[in-house]
């Protein structure tokens, strides 16, 4: 995987290792805020294309950067493309097709709320939502933005500006 600019770009393809790019600042470092939000350009789509946050210990220690999804544990809150939730937490938000599709060429807003544990999704281009329930950090880890990219070729951008959005409807 590397990074050019604000693109983040997987250069090989992966089964299981080696897929998750975490973007700091973590939110360790925005103590004090609410919530916080962020939107991403889904670049190309080449296999597999996650968005969310992740456990930063979990992710890169335990799990050197892979992605076992079959079951929680996995240190991440995302959706994918294909419009699956993954949940570290939840069994019932974990690899179910609950959310919505993106495609190449698509912005993503992301906000995370920390004071009610919800991470919150919407599709820039006809404001489809979805959210699911976070569990706290444990102690000695932290959460902060992530993407878990698949396919050699896969690709999303790190835009400056997030839409303005209702979160609440």
């Amino acid at each position: 995987m590397n990074v050019v600019d604000k693109t983040i770009n997987q250069t090989s393809s992966q089964t299981g290792g080696k897929r998750f790019a975490l973007m700091e600042p973590s939110f360790d470092a925005l103590k004090g805020k609410k919530s916080i939000a962020w939107a991403l350009k889904i670049k190309k789509v080449v296999g597999w294309v996650g968005l969310g946050i992740g456990l930063v210990n979990k992710i890169s220690i335990e799990k050197g950067y892979g992605f076992s999804y079959t079951s929680t544990g996995h240190g991440s809150y995302m959706i994918s493309f294909n419009g699956y939730s993954w949940s570290h937490s939840i069994g019932t938000d974990n690899s179910m097709h609950k959310a919505f599709h993106y495609v190449s060429g698509d912005t993503v807003n992301i906000c995370y709320d920390a004071v009610n544990n919800k991470l919150k999704f919407m599709k820039g281009s006809n404001g489809e939502k979805f959210w699911m329930k976070t569990s706290e950090p444990p102690v000695g880890d932290h959460f902060c933005p992530c993407v878990n990219l698949c396919s050699n070729g896969d690709s999303v951008e790190i835009l400056d500006k997030v839409d303005k959005i209702d979160w609440e409807n």
